[in-house]
């Protein structure tokens, strides 16, 4: 009875072992991943929303470094601005920079609350247009 116990006790081990291995050679990238090698570009940020949006706050993150800037620029429907690098001046961005931008409607509630407040995360990768639109502030993020 006890060398019963102690084999199925050690064939419980090796099955678990077994499908520990099993699970990490599962691990193997079969799959394609994201890009590594992103491209330099500039971004735009254009309103096409029906209402005039009020660009709050700006991060800039590189490597382990970041940066932010209160821009506090209104921008009106069919309007838009190029986002700056703040680590290196003008307005082309690094290929894999990391940009946060912090928007709101400049129309409030009854409440004195803007309409919508969003945030878009965008990861560098050559020329872009992050396009604020709709009723809620969605965005959509495109090429030129």
């Amino acid at each position: 009875m006890y060398i019963n116990n102690m084999l199925s006790r050690y064939l419980k081990l090796i099955a678990v072992l077994m499908l520990i291995l099993i699970a990490i050679s599962g691990c193997e990238k079969d799959t394609p991943s994201a890009p590594t090698d992103y491209q330099e570009g500039e971004v735009r940020f254009v309103n096409s929303s029906s209402y005039t949006i009020v660009v709050d706050k700006f991060v800039h993150r590189r490597n382990y470094s970041e940066k932010q800037s209160n821009l506090n620029r209104v921008i009106s429907t069919n309007g838009s601005i190029m986002l700056p690098n703040l680590f290196d001046g003008g307005y082309t961005f690094n290929g894999g920079d990391r940009i946060t931008i912090y928007y709101s409607s400049n129309a409030v509630n009854d409440n004195g609350i803007p309409i919508f407040r969003n945030s878009v995360y965008y990861r560098v990768n050559g020329e872009s247009v992050i396009r604020i639109k709709g009723q809620k502030g969605e965005y959509e993020i495109g090429g030129n």
